[in-house]
C-alpha cells in the first residue's frame, strides 16, 4: 500500500531508443506442409540499461486432408522493463530484458462448408521478470541499493476452442462461440511496506524468499458468444454475450490496520495476507444491436440502436476501502446504456 504521507520528489532525464530487425522464410517441403522460421534481433537502450536480444521463432502448418489442419508455433519474445524499474535514482539499470517463451499446438477441423472448429493448447513461460530486492552493497563507504532484480518468473497455460458458423449466400444466421480455460501465475518477492521508494527493502535486511501466487490477470474462464441475424427490409440484429472470471486481488480488509497519530491517518500491513487470494466476482454482459441499412447509387448508410449491458448486470471493477480498511465497497462498471447512431460510407 502506497503511503502518501511519506514521499520524496526527484527528477531524472530519461532516454529510450529501442530498435529491432526481423527476417523470416517460408518453406514448403511437401504439398500441404508449410514451415515459417523467423529471427528477430533487437537492441534495447532504455535509459541506463543497454542490452542486445536474439529471438528465434518458428510456425508450422500441415494440411492433413481436405478438412483437417494441424498447426504449431514456438517463439521467444523480449521486452524492456518499465522506465521506473531501470531508473538510476530508485531502480536498477542492470536489469535484463523481460523474456517469454511461447508454445502453441492446435488443430482446425471443418465439419462442413459452414461449420468449423479451431482448438489450441498454449503454454507461456516467463522469466527475467522484475522482482523487488532488499540487497545492498557498500562501495567506498557508500550504500548501493539494488531495489529490483531480474529474479521474477511466471507461467500461463491453457486451451482455447472456437466454433464458427460461417455466413452463407441468402442465409439468415452466422456467429461463433469461443471458450478459453487457463491459469496464470507469477513468482517474485513481496514488496515491504517499510520501503519508501517502492522497491524491496527495508534495505540491509535479509532477502525475502520468492513466492508463487496468481497473476493479476488470471482469468480461468472466458466465454464469448456472438450471433448475427439477417432480417427482411435490409435489417440486421446482433447479440454478444460475454462471461469472464473476475481478476484476483489482495483483500486489504484482512490486513493489519496501523494508525499514524502524527498524520491522523491509517495504513495497512498486508504482509500476512496471501497475495491475490481474493477474486472479484465474474463479469457477464449481454449487448444487442439492430441496424437498418440503406443503399444508394454513390453511398451507403445505416441507422442503428445498440443496447450495452442489456439486462443491467452489476459488474464489479474493483474495491474502495474505508479510511481504516475495515470495510470495502465495490466499484461497478456502467449500467444499461442505450445508444442511437447513424453511419455512412462512400
Amino acid at each position: 500500500v502506497f503511503d502518501f504521507t511519506n514521499t520524496q520528489s526527484f527528477s531524472e532525464h530519461y532516454k529510450s531508443f529501442n530498435h529491432g530487425y526481423w527476417a523470416e522464410f517460408v518453406l514448403e517441403p511437401s504439398a500441404g506442409l508449410k514451415i515459417i522460421p523467423g529471427l528477430r534481433l533487437q537492441r534495447f537502450d532504455q535509459g541506463a540499461m543497454q542490452d542486445f536480444s536474439v529471438q528465434p521463432r518458428i510456425t508450422g502448418r500441415w494440411q492433413v486432408n481436405e478438412r483437417t489442419v494441424l498447426k504449431g508455433a514456438f517463439g521467444i519474445y523480449d521486452k524492456a522493463p518499465e522506465p521506473r524499474f531501470v531508473s538510476r535514482t530508485s531502480g536498477n539499470p542492470n536489469l535484463l530484458p523481460l523474456r517469454a517463451q511461447h508454445y502453441v499446438l492446435g488443430v482446425e477441423r471443418a465439419f462442413s462448408e459452414l461449420l468449423s472448429l479451431d482448438l489450441q493448447f498454449f503454454y507461456n513461460k516467463r522469466y527475467r521478470l522484475v522482482s523487488p530486492s532488499s540487497k545492498v552493497e557498500y562501495v567506498d563507504g557508500t550504500a548501493q541499493y539494488e531495489w529490483y532484480n531480474s529474479d521474477g518468473s511466471g507461467r500461463a497455460f491453457g486451451m482455447e476452442i472456437l466454433l464458427r458458423y460461417l455466413p452463407q449466400p441468402n442465409g439468415i444466421f452466422y456467429g461463433w462461440l469461443s471458450y478459453t480455460r487457463s491459469r496464470s501465475t507469477l513468482r517474485d518477492r513481496t514488496p515491504s511496506r517499510d520501503d519508501s521508494r517502492g522497491g524491496g527493502g527495508p534495505q540491509n535486511s535479509a532477502q525475502p524468499a520468492l513466492e508463487t501466487y496468481l497473476s493479476d490477470f488470471d482469468q480461468p474462464h472466458i466465454l464469448t458468444l456472438v450471433a448475427q441475424f439477417e432480417l427482411p427490409w435490409s435489417m440486421e440484429l446482433g447479440f454478444r454475450f460475454r462471461y469472464v472470471s473476475g481478476n484476483p486481488f489482495t483483500d486489504l480488509t484482512e490486513g493489519l490496520p496501523i494508525y499514524d497519530a502524527d498524520g491522523d491517518s491509517y495504513s495497512v500491513d498486508a504482509s500476512g495476507v496471501e497475495r491475490n487470494s481474493g477474486r472479484i466476482p465474474a463479469f457477464h454482459q449481454l449487448d444487442a444491436r439492430l441496424d437498418k441499412n440503406f443503399t444508394f447509387d454513390t453511398w451507403k448508410g445505416a441507422i442503428f440502436i445498440e443496447v450495452l449491458n442489456a439486462y443491467n448486470a452489476t459488474n464489479v471493477e474493483n474495491y474502495q476501502y474505508s479510511y481504516d480498511y475495515a470495510q470495502k465497497i465495490p466499484i461497478t462498471l456502467f449500467p444499461i446504456a442505450p445508444v442511437l447512431g447513424v453511419k455512412g460510407s462512400f
